[in-house]
Parts: C-alpha cells; sequence; structure tokens
C-alpha cells in the first residue's frame, strides 16, 4: 500500500516539483534569451560588415582590369606598355560608379586611381629579344568604405598589366 503525500492543493508532491522546476526553466530560459539576443544582434552586425569588406574588395577588383584598355595602341605595337593616365582614370572611374553594386551604394567611395611605372631590367635572353619592354605598368585603385558601425576601411588593389 502506497502513501501520498499531499499539500494543500491537493496535488501529490511529486507534482508539485514538476511544477515548480517548469518555473525554474521558464526562468532559466528567460535569462538565455537576455543574453543570447544582444550577443546574436552582434554577431549578426558583425557579419554584415564583413560581407560589406569582402564584396567591396571583388568590386575593386572586379574594376581593375578595365585598366588594360587605357593602353597607348601606338607604343603598345612596339612591344611597350604605357597607360593613357587621363583617360585610364576617366575609365576607370567610370567603371567603379557604373558596376557598383546596390549593396555598396552609398558605402564604398574612390578615393583615387594611380598608375605606377615598374621598370625592367634588361634580359639578353629574353623571348621578345630586341623588342622586350623596357617598363611595366602598375594600375592601383584606393577606395574607402564605411561600415554601418561609422568605421572605415581602406580597399586598395593593384594590377600590373603584362605584355606578351
Amino acid at each position: 500500500m502506497a502513501l501520498f503525500l499531499r499539500d494543500s492543493t491537493g496535488l501529490p508532491r511529486l507534482y508539485n516539483r514538476r511544477r515548480g522546476s517548469v518555473g525554474f526553466a521558464l526562468l532559466i530560459a528567460g535569462f538565455c534569451l537576455l543574453l543570447l539576443i544582444p550577443l546574436s544582434v552582434r554577431l549578426f552586425k558583425m557579419a554584415y560588415g564583413h560581407l560589406l569588406v569582402v564584396r567591396a574588395h571583388q568590386h575593386v577588383e572586379q574594376v581593375l582590369p578595365a585598366a588594360c584598355l587605357c593602353l597607348d595602341p601606338a607604343i603598345l605595337s612596339e612591344g611597350q606598355a604605357k597607360v593613357l593616365s587621363i583617360s585610364g582614370r576617366a575609365l576607370l572611374s567610370e567603371a567603379f560608379s557604373e558596376r557598383m553594386p546596390a549593396l555598396l551604394a552609398d558605402r564604398l567611395v574612390l578615393d583615387s586611381v594611380r598608375f605606377y611605372t615598374h621598370y625592367l631590367d634588361y634580359d639578353p635572353d629574353h623571348w621578345m629579344q630586341e623588342r622586350q619592354p623596357d617598363s611595366q605598368p602598375i594600375a592601383q585603385i584606393n577606395a574607402i568604405l564605411t561600415l554601418p558601425d561609422g568605421q572605415t576601411v581602406l580597399i586598395r588593389h593593384a594590377l600590373e598589366i603584362l605584355i606578351g
């Protein structure tokens, strides 16, 4: 014969403890939510900022090959490479703004477009022999990305234009 002790509500004590453990579980779940919601919001913002930086790098890398269209055709026919810097800057600036993704429209700003010349040493065994190029143009784009929290990130990529 089993003896069940009952409290003032008339329920066995076993069920009374379960009701208390459910309340305790709800209390713990509430505290966990209070901790997890701010952490998840912060994690989401960090992931969004990282996505913006990655997409900005991809955009600048996609625009840089347009610098090859800025080579001087007369000098290129002689085997040398020289960039027409004025038209090159205009062409790269136009390509940068035209191909801008909607995600970066108000956040990514073109800072500068620069053209450098890297002088090459003469190599007597070069496959082009006397038409060997003496310099190699380098195009560089600097852009500034503004993240949602106001932090700015410099995005810089360069492209060496090879003549072959």
